[in-house]
């Protein structure tokens, strides 16, 4: 049976995952019917890759991954396949400036989460994704001497803080090379654009000889937005921002916690005629 699109790329959290960064037993076999007949399957996170992997090796999906959005693509057996982060000194006058307004700040680099100093917020994201290596030094110190590639900077604040950190990173202080969005009220991620969600979908249509047209993108927020927009259909889930839903080409009348992916999946691609 030839399948309706060949591509699906998904987001983990908030998307595919449930509350409990878990996929149901229904979600695990629908993506692995869609394999198994042909399709390829890709997992696009915000997480580095020993936290992607960490959630979702159980589930033994034979799919590609593209963690810290798409700053590094790899394949089933964790072969890097292309990496599009940014050098430590392209990021160092934006950690500069988020420092000097005391912001909480996890930086990735080199597939660690680093961070200056413990908080409450570190501890909640600690909790909710994955360990942070804490270091003794300040980040414009400890990056140049132990760093050489960074794919993301997370800044962690409560609602109002972040949309104005987002408001003021957007006003001209990223250039031309970094990309800025929400993956949470709570989260402003940064990355560099060629590691956008939208950038990795396009890479990896054409390292696999697909056309973009014949992709699914699904998502749940405004770092999804580029992914939705290059795919062939752009989905976003019921529990999606009003952004994401904005940017999509269908929204889901089911949540993440409800299988929405997964179902649409179903009907659309297993069952399509």
């Amino acid at each position: 049976m030839n399948l309706m699109k060949k591509l699906v790329i998904c987001d983990f959290d908030g998307t595919i995952a449930n509350r409990q960064s878990e996929l149901s037993m229904f979600t695990v076999a629908t993506v692995r019917e869609f394999i198994e007949r042909g399709g390829k399957f890709a997992f696009c996170s915000g997480r580095s890759l020993p936290s992607l992997i960490n959630v979702t090796k159980e589930y033994a999906l034979n799919c590609y991954y593209m963690v810290g959005h798409a700053a590094k693509i790899l394949n089933s057996t964790f072969t890097l396949l292309q990496k599009n982060d940014m050098p430590v000194v392209t990021a160092l006058p934006l950690i500069k400036g988020l420092d000097d307004k005391n912001c909480e700040i996890i930086v990735f680099a080199d597939d660690i989460p680093y961070a200056q100093r413990r908080s409450s917020y570190t501890e909640g994201y600690e909790r909710k994704t994955s360990p942070v290596t804490y270091i003794d030094k300040p980040f414009l110190k400890f990056l140049p001497e132990n760093c050489a590639r960074i794919q993301k900077i997370l800044v962690i604040g409560d609602e109002d803080r972040i949309k104005n950190l987002t408001d003021w990173v957007n006003d001209g202080r990223l250039g031309d090379s970094l990309e800025a969005g929400n993956s949470h009220p709570f989260f402003l991620e940064i990355v560099h654009k060629n590691s956008s969600k939208g950038e990795g979908l396009a890479w990896l249509c054409n390292y696999l000889g697909i056309d973009n047209a014949d992709s699914v993108a699904f998502g749940d927020s405004s770092i999804d937005v580029s992914m939705l927009k290059r795919a062939g259909i752009g989905i976003a889930v019921k529990n999606a921002t009003a952004e994401c839903k904005a940017a999509a080409d269908v929204i889901l009348d089911r949540t993440n916690d409800e299988d929405g992916v997964a179902h649409w999946i179903c009907e659309n691609l297993l069952e399509a005629k």
